[in-house]
């Protein structure tokens, strides 16, 4: 057992060490705090088959960070996601996903997206440790509210997860993190 401890504990900092290096290297601008409901359902059809939906808005109440955010857009983004799951086994998975994404919600720079992605999942353990392995095909028609045309873009996405117990199954209290790659 305390070796089991020994090696998960190992992995928790490694994994925190590369959280913290990827922060310094990201790239994003905007740093908001409010409010962000969501709608996230999924259940199985059958033994093969699954299905989910997932509802996101974003309502900014005050920023942390100086950005060229508005915060006078008080409905930043409304993202709503439908897919289908075909599990080859318990270790790996293909889903195929719709989504229409809009930000900027109720003002007039208002930008549509509409999105088909593919993707496949792969998932493993090692003892207690969880890992999950996700590669992804973004099929992007971004509107272009000038010439009214939804042009075509694509995106590969890569997602690395970990979890696992902080201390027994028994209790319910877990570790996840993640980290993904565009």
């Amino acid at each position: 057992m305390k070796k089991h401890f020994n090696i998960s504990k190992k992995l928790f900092l490694i994994f925190i060490g590369c959280l913290f290096l990827i922060k310094h290297l990201s790239g994003q601008s905007v740093h908001v705090a409010g409010i962000f409901p969501t709608i996230d359902h999924s259940g199985k059809i059958n033994n093969k088959w699954n299905y989910s939906f997932y509802y996101f808005g974003a309502f900014p109440l005050t920023e942390i960070k100086a950005s060229k955010l508005s915060l006078q857009d008080k409905f930043l983004l409304f993202y709503s996601e439908q897919a289908l799951t075909f599990s080859l086994s318990s270790r790996l998975s293909f889903t195929g996903s719709y989504v229409y994404q809009r930000e900027n919600v109720l003002q007039n720079t208002y930008v549509n997206e509409n999105r088909i992605h593919l993707q496949a999942t792969f998932k493993h353990e090692l003892k207690s440790i969880n890992f999950k392995h996700r590669l992804r095909m973004d099929n992007r028609f971004i509107e272009n509210r000038i010439t009214g045309k939804s042009t075509y873009t694509h995106r590969l996405r890569y997602l690395f997860g970990i979890d696992f117990p902080i201390k027994s199954k028994k209790n319910n209290l877990y570790f996840v993190g993640y980290e993904e790659a565009f």
